[in-house]
């Protein structure tokens, strides 16, 4: 009895002590009426090791929001005194691959800070809009 005792103390302590990880997620919400089209690169991730002079494209449908990017950090505070978006090293939205914009969307003042239900996960959302074009 005493040694089952013994595990589940190990056992927990072990686990207790993991520190968690925090995730970011990178939204981008299409709030116009045309498909959107975006390519990115990421500042950090297999991808870009890989492929450094690759582009992730996507398409956004109209009135939709998708993810671009999830990033993994040790630390729980993002930084909200930045100026730039430092997880994208390269953004450009375009709509239907024709019309581009000439907005800086890297800008963190265009990017809203929320947290999910989850205490572990916070979302940037980038709403691009109509005027945006």
């Amino acid at each position: 009895m005493k040694k089952r005792y013994f595990f589940l103390i190990i056992a927990f302590v072990l686990l207790a002590a993991c520190d968690p990880i925090y995730g970011y997620k990178y939204e981008v919400e299409n709030l116009t009426e045309s498909t959107l089209v975006v390519e990115y690169l990421e500042t950090e991730s297999i991808f870009v090791r890989q492929y450094p002079d690759s582009l992730r494209r996507i398409r956004i449908a109209p009135n939709t929001k998708k993810a671009i990017f999830l990033q993994n950090l040790p630390e729980a505070s993002p930084n909200q005194s930045q100026s730039r978006i430092e997880a994208l090293q390269h953004l450009r939205i375009s709509k239907a691959d024709t019309i581009f914009s000439n907005v800086d969307f890297l800008q963190s003042s265009r990017w809203a800070l929320s947290q999910e239900k989850n205490p572990t996960l916070y979302v940037y959302r980038l709403q691009v809009q109509q005027g945006d074009f």
